[in-house]
């Protein structure tokens, strides 16, 4: 699945987080592999002023769609 995320995303090889996110909870109590992302750049989040460009989201909806593709085609 990871390298599924890897290529629709199409921004290099994924890697760990410094930060904390609910994912590890969902990881834990699901069983499953859990994959954080989104749009926008970490180093303005959640500080004042933080902004998501229209490019980003732009590039975010490429994105969700290309992986919803990929799940519903199947194989």
């Amino acid at each position: 699945m990871l390298a599924l995320v890897e290529r629709i995303a199409d921004a290099g090889k994924a890697a760990a987080i410094g930060y904390g996110t609910e994912g590890g909870m969902f990881a834990a109590a699901l069983r499953v592999p859990v994959v954080i992302c989104g749009p926008g750049d970490i180093a303005v989040a959640h500080r004042p002023d933080e902004f998501v460009s229209v490019e980003q989201l732009l590039r975010c909806e490429r994105f969700l769609s290309g992986l919803i593709e990929a799940l519903c085609a199947g194989p």
